[in-house]
């Protein structure tokens, strides 16, 4: 047996952990989901979570 599954499961959950440090709450722990949290959040300015809405970006 590989580590390539344990592997990959372990960089899911890293992925998971950096992206609750920094405040986004992604719907699952899988990277599609998190990848896909961290996205939006990027593009909306905000971190993305339970309250989070589709917004435009503040401009400064």
């Amino acid at each position: 047996m590989d580590g390539t599954a344990q592997k990959r499961w372990d960089h899911e959950l890293d992925l998971y952990r950096k992206a609750r440090k920094e405040g986004i709450q992604p719907d699952g722990t899988t990277l599609n989901k998190v990848t896909e949290a961290m996205r939006l959040s990027d593009a909306a300015g905000a971190a993305y979570g339970r309250d989070f809405n589709k917004a435009t970006p503040i401009e400064a």
